[in-house]
């Protein structure tokens, strides 16, 4: 139990030591539906790629029905608050695993074109900000499930400690319980030696009362006689 508490906690202060990131959005481009247009990236230094996926799906859903194509999340018909708030944009967006971690790319698709810095560079503003946000709330996601383990730690620990207490209450139960035992073996051995001594005294004197009642007995015997002795004088 103390090795595995001591691991946790070795793993929690690492954990608190390490962490610090930024999430940094770029513009960057990819290849959709057989061109280059524009979109925003992001790279969150986790590599549970499929817990990124599941949070980013979790917020693409909220745009619309996602569909996948050659290797895109899309949705042709998407409601993005601030970008597409009353006319539907079309979005697409893809998920790698690379060697620092998850990136998110993301393009949004508004009246035939892009958006992008050339085109409706205020909406590319928000996608970036938007794009930001999210990643922010993943690392915030993160470090609230290290928080809830750390927890976990804590009362695996302070229910370690109070079995520990419990251990010690019952060692010094049973020390006293002993000890009482002990103090009442003592008197009965001292009270078995004063017992002891009285039988031998006993056993001693009975053995002088024997030889004694034997004497008696003698003497009785004798008497008898004198007086047996006493018929052959009558006559």
């Amino acid at each position: 139990m103390k090795k595995l508490t001591s691991t946790l906690t070795l793993i929690l202060l690492f954990s608190v030591f390490a962490f610090s990131q930024t999430v940094v959005v770029k513009e960057e481009s990819d290849r959709v539906e057989g061109k280059e247009v524009p979109g925003v990236t992001t790279t969150l230094e986790i590599k549970d790629v499929k817990d990124v996926e599941k949070q980013w799906m979790n917020q693409f859903k909220s745009y619309g029905r996602v569909t996948e194509k050659n290797g895109f999340f899309v949705v042709q018909e998407a409601y993005i608050p601030k970008i597409a708030s009353n006319n539907p944009a079309r979005t697409f967006s893809r998920i790698l695993l690379t060697e620092e971690g998850t990136m998110i790319w993301w393009g949004i698709e508004f009246g035939g074109e892009f958006v992008g810095p050339d085109h409706h560079p205020t909406k590319m503003k928000v996608a970036k900000e938007t794009l930001h946000q999210f990643g922010v709330d993943v690392y915030v996601n993160k470090v609230n499930r290290e928080i809830e383990e750390a927890e976990r730690a804590v009362q695996l620990e302070v229910k370690s400690y109070e079995s520990l207490v419990k251990s010690g209450e019952n060692f010094s139960t049973e020390f006293e319980k002993n000890h009482l035992q002990k103090l009442k073996l003592q008197e009965r051995l001292a009270q078995n030696r004063v017992d002891s001594t009285n039988i031998s005294n006993l056993i001693n004197q009975n053995q002088i009362d024997q030889k004694e009642s034997l004497l008696e007995i003698e003497k009785l015997k004798e008497a008898k006689e004198l007086i047996k002795k006493k018929l052959e004088g009558i006559k």
